[in-house]
């Protein structure tokens, strides 16, 4: 088995942008925190986290602090229960960056599909979870998110792992859908009281 750093294969990025204020200078992007991650499968909700105002040039060196579908986001500071948590982007409304306690991983060697549902198991979690310091609110240094060892996968792990996340992809569709329609559902039965 070949094994590789996750730094070897991936660059790992902190946003470390200031912001400014809305119509002086920089860039409206959406910022995307742990919240807009999707609790059973990961993925990013496209559409959803606040607008910000970021001094952030587009077309220049601090491109590489934009969130692009295919990146990975990963909790480096937080509690126990969002710490090490990660989330894959798989589209943007528009320009968005990573919010503070969040590390973006943009694979560059290895399928990042492949990355994404590698470090989402347990006991890749628990293993950075365990090398985390701090009380509370704890941190995880981003160099040990780097030297973190992983199998090579091969052809046909990529395939079968490509083959599951085009189910979940398709299944995360229609909740999003029938959620959707339920709370259109919902909503509803506000005029259906006569007691007003």
């Amino acid at each position: 088995m070949i094994t590789r750093k996750l730094g070897e294969v991936a660059s790992i990025v902190r946003c470390q942008l200031g912001r400014s204020r809305e119509g002086v200078s920089g860039l409206a992007c959406r910022e995307i925190t742990l919240a807009e991650t999707d609790d059973l499968t990961g993925f990013v909700m496209p559409g959803t986290g606040e607008i910000v105002w970021m001094d952030l040039d587009p077309g220049g060196r601090q491109r590489k602090y934009l969130v692009v579908p295919g990146d990975i986001v990963l909790a480096y500071r937080g509690t126990s229960g969002t710490l090490a948590k990660v989330g894959l982007v798989l589209e943007t409304d528009g320009p968005a960056v990573a919010g503070q306690s969040l590390a973006v991983i943009r694979p560059v060697a290895v399928d990042g599909v492949w990355i994404f549902y590698w470090l989402a198991r347990p006991v890749v979690r628990e293993r950075l979870l365990a090398q985390a310091v701090g009380g509370r609110l704890r941190t995880l240094n981003l160099s040990i998110v780097r030297d973190l060892v992983f199998p090579v996968p091969t052809t046909e792990e990529v395939a079968a792992v490509h083959a599951r996340h085009a189910e979940a992809v398709s299944l995360a569709g229609r909740i999003r859908t029938a959620r959707a329609a339920l709370l259109e559902v919902l909503g509803g039965m506000e005029g259906l009281w006569s007691d007003e």
